[in-house]
């Protein structure tokens, strides 16, 4: 969907903003400026404050000073976030709600990828499509628990793509992926930054920013190097 912002408008703006945890600085004095037509990357290395800013971002931290000022775009469609945790939440609570073993057929594949990206309600208009592009129609029906890391990123991609966010959050895509899955979702980002699609994507070193980002934020122990 093409933006209604004018070029010139920030879709996002962050303000002075600090956070501290257990009284420890993590995000000092921090501002920034996201206009529409930019795609942007968080770039540095663990702990410099690119989870943080993600968190405060989509409001899983609130206990901030400043102001983070949005787009009345980005109020209505929101963000959405794809990371490594929320990986591992599904497949824990998936494993909990597990009654396989108490079954006589021992046959639950448990929450199956569909059900993972849908829930109960009908697929998306445009679910089949990008189940294909992203190459897992063949394990839609197959058990979150029984797909590889790759497979498991993609299905949390597909389900926030579907979501028509505003603003598409990638947490470190590439981490946990052998390097044939990599080079896969190094086409996937690419493809994602040439849409209408905002694209922030943090990582960690240079050589994971694909093709497309056009402005990149260097960081260090919470601050902005560049």
């Amino acid at each position: 969907m093409k933006s209604s912002l004018s070029p010139t408008t920030p879709l996002l703006e962050l303000q002075n903003i600090s956070y501290a945890y257990r009284a420890l600085p993590v995000i000092q004095d921090f501002n920034w400026q996201w206009l529409p037509e930019q795609q942007w990357a968080c770039l540095g290395p663990n702990g410099a404050g690119k989870t943080t800013l993600a968190k405060l971002i989509t409001r899983q931290l609130v206990h901030s000073s400043g102001v983070i000022e949005k787009s009345a775009e980005l109020q209505r469609a929101g963000i959405g976030y794809v990371c490594f945790e929320q990986q591992k939440t599904l497949c824990d609570r998936d494993s909990k709600l597990d009654d396989s073993e108490a079954r006589a057929d021992a046959q639950d594949p448990g929450t199956t990828v569909q059900r993972a990206i849908c829930g109960d309600a009908p697929p998306h208009p445009q679910f089949a499509e990008w189940a294909q592009r992203l190459g897992i129609t063949h394990i839609l029906q197959r058990g979150i628990r029984f797909v590889s890391t790759g497979e498991m990123r993609k299905t949390l991609l597909l389900k926030a793509i579907l979501s028509e966010p505003a603003l598409l959050i990638l947490d470190s895509p590439l981490d946990g992926l052998d390097l044939a899955s990599q080079e896969e979702m190094a086409t996937l980002l690419e493809q994602l930054l040439a849409s209408k699609l905002r694209v922030l994507l943090l990582c960690r070193q240079s050589d994971d920013l694909p093709q497309g980002i056009t402005h990149v934020l260097a960081l260090a122990r919470g601050e902005i190097l560049a």
